[in-house]
């Protein structure tokens, strides 16, 4: 178990939302004693459909992603175990990502109404989720393509794929800090990737499982 204090917790969290990088956070958590597995979870990419598509998130949903994980690695460091989810967050990223890739663009800005119909239900429940929980809707921090979607309850449904796609999210980014750690060893040693390792952009931007959001995303997803 990793000695973090609550204390260092709440500065590590500010720190986080003041849009420090992970980076620095995670030599942090590594200094106190994190375990590997939930230090690749927290430091590992945000996963999104086309690596391109990062570039277009809100401001506040990459901070909101690392803050959720790091809650939940500390969480998780203090009932001594390692779980197989990722965060809300990560879910809103990866399913916004996929709204702004294949939705139509209206005046040049992106209308958010292309997610398949099984899935955009689930998008608004965490868009209005994530959002109340870091008060974002009070602080005035909304996407356009966020508010496109409605929030309700999800059916038994519904929860079964957020659950199944969180565990497919978490695995792919521990997947990829696993495969970085062989890239890029901790004592810096060389920076050209190996035969057999894709780039970053093709681990990190790949879909999870078979969930796929593009052309037939009614039939693959159903």
């Amino acid at each position: 178990m990793a000695n973090i204090d609550d204390v260092t917790v709440e500065m590590m969290l500010t720190l986080l939302k003041e849009g420090m990088a992970p980076t620095f956070v995670a030599r942090g958590l590594r200094a106190h004693g994190l375990c590997s597995a939930l230090l690749r979870f927290f430091s590992g990419p945000i996963l999104t459909y086309e690596p391109a598509m990062a570039r277009l998130f809100p401001p506040w949903l990459p901070a909101t992603v690392y803050v959720e994980r790091l809650d939940l690695v500390v969480a998780e460091d203090r009932l001594g175990q390692v779980a197989d989810l990722a965060t809300l967050a990560d879910a809103l990223a990866y399913l916004y990502s996929a709204a702004i890739t294949t939705a139509p663009a209206t005046n040049g800005r992106v209308a958010g109404q292309a997610l398949a119909e099984t899935w955009a239900p689930i998008y608004g429940y965490l868009a209005f989720e994530t959002m109340s929980k870091h008060s974002l809707m009070e602080s005035g921090q909304v996407s356009e393509v966020l508010l496109n979607y409605e929030s309700h309850s999800l059916t038994a449904l519904e929860q079964k794929r957020l659950l199944t796609l969180r565990q497919e999210i978490r695995h792919s980014v521990v997947k990829f800090a696993r495969r970085r750690e062989l890239v890029w060893p901790k004592s810096g040693q060389g920076s050209r990737l190996p035969p057999g390792i894709p780039p970053f952009c093709h681990i990190a931007g790949r879909q999870p499982g078979p969930y796929r959001f593009g052309k037939g995303a009614e039939q693959c997803m159903s």
